[in-house]
């Protein structure tokens, strides 16, 4: 419905509320006879109207909502995926420091010293790729709950997520040589488990974002 159409009804609307409140005779009723009758009229037009215009708003932001979800499932997609990366660079970074420690000859010192910052600078990258992507994460959230509406069990996990720091990588002091391949296995997979719990996160707040649509 119009902003015009609106003060139209209203208007007559109001003419209607004055003629059935003042004590007036049935000759004076008779005379605004066809304003009421134009009344009704409109009424029965604007109606159909203005249900039409809720059911599509209604349908709108359902498909909104819809897309959001999408992308929520999208982007933490790719965070599970560049955590699990940068683990990997992060338990690297290390090994290839402390393999360099071990090798006497100086053309595989370099070698590995010069892997140990190539992982460096991987973590670095990756590490740039996850936050801006984790900020739109949160974005798109947030603009489903400005939609649909608040939901405390998310805001709860955002939250509990904002809090969450996951342990530092081992440097693997004290690790002998003949060791060092084994532990940094052990190492990756254990940290692989420490960041799974962002997943867990992004699990739940889209499992309640679906919830809450239905």
């Amino acid at each position: 419905m119009t902003k015009e159409q609106f003060e139209i009804l209203k208007t007559l609307l109001e003419k209607l509320i004055t003629i059935l409140t003042r004590d007036k005779p049935d000759e004076y009723l008779i005379y605004w006879m066809p304003l009421i009758a134009a009344l009704i009229g409109a009424t029965a037009a604007l109606v159909p109207q203005i249900i039409m215009w809720f059911i599509k708003t209604k349908r709108q932001k359902k498909e909104k909502c819809r897309e959001l979800i999408a992308d929520a499932y999208r982007n933490s997609f790719l965070l599970v995926e560049y955590y699990k990366e940068l683990v990997m660079h992060k338990v690297h970074k290390h090994y290839w420091y402390k393999s360099s420690t071990f090798e006497t000859d100086s053309k595989y010192h370099d070698l590995y010293y010069e892997r140990h910052h190539e992982s460096s600078e991987d973590s670095f990258q990756t590490e740039l790729r996850i936050k801006p992507l984790l900020a739109d994460y949160v974005r798109i959230v947030k603009s489903f709950q400005i939609i649909n509406g608040e939901n405390k069990k998310i805001n709860s996990v955002i939250e509990e997520m904002s809090l969450f720091k996951p342990r530092k990588v081992s440097r693997f002091d004290g690790v002998p040589n003949d060791k060092l391949y084994e532990e940094s296995v052990k190492e990756e997979d254990s940290l692989k488990k420490e960041y799974s719990r962002y997943k867990e996160f992004f699990d739940i707040i889209n499992s309640e974002m679906e919830k809450s649509l239905n």
